[in-house]
């Protein structure tokens, strides 16, 4: 199967469930009608453009193993839904129109099919163009409107009076919550010039609360900083600390809670934007030449941070995910924890597209690293990469055991 395949929903009409196909999209046709007309006597053609053709999208559907015998349900589907379908295009996305041809190759004994579909576009639209986001940058801008929604959930704290005696429980209550953020990790300075100093939290009560809630967790953040160089364990630990803050917070627990899932959203945005300077100089470091003309070695020993692999990045979105949504069941009315949900899936969904999967193999009997790579149809220069993946590799000359490597 192709590398670049994607998982893809086929829908009827306004079907609430499509059907999901394994699909590659082989290519696109975007051609103009011309007319050309010919005259005696002169060499040539006039041309006269009438027009843009359909836009026609060519599909593989695969159809593998356990899977084989569902391509003849794709063919019943086509044959019974003749209307216009809905294909969620991944670089042109939503497109309407219809399925012009079926092509089916199969080979019974090795179970496996391949349909490829010629999909007509109805009435070619506009391709925007997408806009290049940073991931952190968009995190900070729901962070901030987070702290606001919060901010606005604890205006009730305005309404305290204070002459009666339910009035000054309550402000007992509230000093008391204050002072316990004030003094958790008051050891540790927060910067001048973050993000948490810049937001106007206001000067009432609820602007007071939310200032010490904010810098409170800021200083975990600082505190696990140490680890940040590996994004599981800084967000693990982070983790753990800010659950210790939510059981000591008492009534106001669920403030708590909500404010820090926003913390780690935005600790993450910063990980995965690490992670993909990593990656772009990890791709740079490949393209450069290891030998100069008369083959001496001059590339440099790789100094670089290594890129988060597949299974890191599902592990670490599915943490802050799981945050995400213990604040949501206490603030489900806060659509700004929805986009910063949204934010991180969408980012490593497009990571995933451009980042190899790690698979692991058994080597046996030992052999060179190098070995390895040229074995499994890799390049020597894989070979830093593969270090990395397996850190408990005492000698590289030596592998042996299982060992991670990259899928294709």
């Amino acid at each position: 199967m192709a590398d670049d395949t994607f998982l893809c929903y086929l829908d009827a009409g306004d079907s609430d469930a499509g059907l999901p196909l394994d699909v590659e999209i082989l290519d696109d046709y975007f051609e103009s009608a011309i007319a050309r007309y010919e005259y005696i006597g002169r060499n040539g053609a006039d041309l006269e453009n009438m027009g843009e053709k359909a836009h026609v999208v060519r599909i593989r559907c695969y159809f593998l193993n356990e899977n084989y015998e569902l391509h003849k349900g794709l063919i019943n589907y086509l044959r019974a839904t003749a209307t216009e379908h809905e294909l969620m295009h991944p670089e042109y996305g939503l497109i309407k129109g219809q399925i012009e041809s079926v092509i089916v190759h199969h080979n019974d004994r090795k179970a496996t099919a391949e349909i490829d579909l010629t999909f007509v576009e109805q009435m070619s639209g506009i391709i925007e163009p997408v806009q290049a986001v940073s991931v952190d940058q968009d995190m900070e801008d729901q962070f901030e409107q987070g702290v606001s929604d919060l901010t606005e959930k604890l205006s009730w704290l305005d309404k305290i009076n204070n002459a009666t005696a339910q009035g000054r429980a309550a402000m007992r209550a509230v000093d008391k919550y204050v002072k316990l953020l004030q003094g958790t990790l008051n050891q540790i300075a927060n910067p001048a010039n973050s993000l948490t100093a810049m937001i106007n939290y206001g000067t009432n009560l609820p602007g007071t609360v939310m200032s010490a809630l904010a810098h409170c967790a800021e200083r975990y953040a600082l505190l696990y900083n140490t680890a940040a160089n590996s994004p599981n364990r800084f967000m693990t630990s982070l983790t753990a600390g800010l659950a210790e803050l939510e059981n000591a917070s008492g009534i106001y627990r669920g403030y708590t809670k909500v404010h820090t899932a926003q913390r780690m959203c935005l600790e993450l945005s910063y990980a995965l934007k690490t992670d993909k300077t990593a990656a772009l100089a990890q791709k740079g470091e490949r393209l450069t030449k290891a030998f100069d003309e008369r083959g001496r070695f001059v590339k440099n020993p790789a100094t670089l941070d290594k890129p988060l692999t597949v299974d890191e990045l599902e592990s670490l979105l599915a943490l802050v995910r799981g945050k995400i949504q213990e604040a949501v069941d206490e603030a489900r009315d806060m659509q700004s924890l929805k986009n910063m949900a949204q934010i991180l899936t969408d980012h490593v969904a497009s990571t995933k597209k451009d980042r190899p999967k790690v698979i692991t193999i058994s080597v046996d009997p030992p052999m060179p690293l190098h070995l390895v790579c040229l074995k499994y149809g890799m390049s020597y220069e894989d070979a830093e990469q593969i270090m990395a993946l397996n850190k408990n590799v005492k000698n590289p000359s030596f592998m042996s055991g299982e060992v991670k490597i990259y899928a294709g």
